[in-house]
């Protein structure tokens, strides 16, 4: 189809002629995605959370990005008695013809600071598969041999990220970067271009109501080349339990979403939110928006403690709630 040609053609030279390589997937509500964003989050919270994360970017635009993403992060303090956090991402990325997996392996060491205050540093290692598949290439005209037409084939490229994570009762800032040694993926002629991170967020408590917390979060991103992007996000919080804010991203998109905790016990806890995108783009003109579904689901484990010890309820803001069992 035309839009398929045309986006796959808007894709590759994107790719090729700004930043040469593949961006770090990036999702809306990255107030719930810190570990893969940041290793040095990785465990911050003493429990184990699987978090799965599916965003269909563009609906309705052929080809569009499609991205899968799945965390598991523990923090191995109840259990070792350190500060130490562990995490493993998984992810596949699709743009047009381009199918871009990647797994990265995070772990984190961390530091009383300021009374209730955590600093926590760490790294991530591991590796992105890019796949082209040149047959899905739609032009106009095709010029044999023409070097911007990309031919099927796949490349393995090793990428490694580090970063600082310092979290309080009621707010958290973290700087990080990812694919620090900027290797290319021979193969298929990518490379990866190192990202930083700087984000950021805080919950006011109790606001008119004790029940109700305002909890704004923000993030900037750059690849040192090209002007930075940053999400600024607001969301209003009910009884630590229910929420819904708006999103917005530099030049990019407007996004409203809202979620529950829709299962709660004292060692267990599932999560859900969703978000729906509008950009502010051309593309509107040909895409009915994004939509970014969360689940969650989070549990204790404890070596030497009492039982029915409380478990925190999530990471949308720093302020932490335990429930009696």
């Amino acid at each position: 189809m035309k839009f398929k040609s045309l986006f796959a053609l808007g894709a590759f030279f994107a790719l090729n002629t700004s930043l040469f390589s593949q961006q770090d997937p990036q999702f809306t509500q990255f107030y719930f995605n810190k570990t893969f964003i940041n290793p040095a989050a990785a465990g911050i919270h003493n429990n184990i959370c699987v978090n799965l994360m599916n965003r269909y970017q563009w609906a309705g635009f052929e080809g569009s990005p499609l991205t899968n993403q799945l965390t598991v992060d523990a923090g191995l303090k109840n259990i070792i008695g350190h500060d130490v956090g562990v995490g493993l991402s998984v992810y596949n990325d699709r743009l047009g013809f381009f199918n871009h997996t990647g797994l990265r392996l995070a772990g984190a060491y961390g530091f009383q600071v300021g009374g209730t205050g955590r600093l926590r540093v760490g790294i991530d290692l591991g590796f992105m598969n890019t796949i082209v598949d040149g047959s899905k290439w739609q032009a106009p005209q095709t010029v044999l041999g023409d070097p911007l037409i990309p031919a099927s084939g796949s490349g393995l490229t090793f990428n490694a990220g580090a970063g600082v994570y310092y979290q309080a009762n009621n707010w958290y800032a973290g700087i990080s970067a990812s694919n620090i040694p900027g290797l290319r993926a021979k193969n298929v002629n990518i490379t990866q271009a190192r990202h930083m991170y700087i984000m950021g967020g805080y919950t006011f408590q109790g606001v008119g109501n004790p029940r109700l917390d305002i909890n704004p979060n923000a993030i900037i991103k750059t690849d040192f080349k090209y002007i930075p992007s940053f999400d600024i996000n607001c969301n209003i919080i009910w009884d630590k339990r229910y929420w819904g804010g708006l999103t917005y991203r530099f030049q990019d998109m407007i996004s409203i979403g809202g979620g529950a905790v829709i299962w709660q016990t004292s060692q267990h806890n599932l999560t859900a939110s969703y978000t729906y995108d509008l950009t502010t783009s051309r593309i509107l003109r040909f895409s009915s928006g994004s939509h970014e579904l969360l689940l969650k689901y989070c549990f204790v484990i404890e070596i030497n403690q009492p039982s029915g010890g409380g478990f925190i309820v999530r990471d949308l803001g720093s302020r932490t709630r335990r429930y009696a069992p």
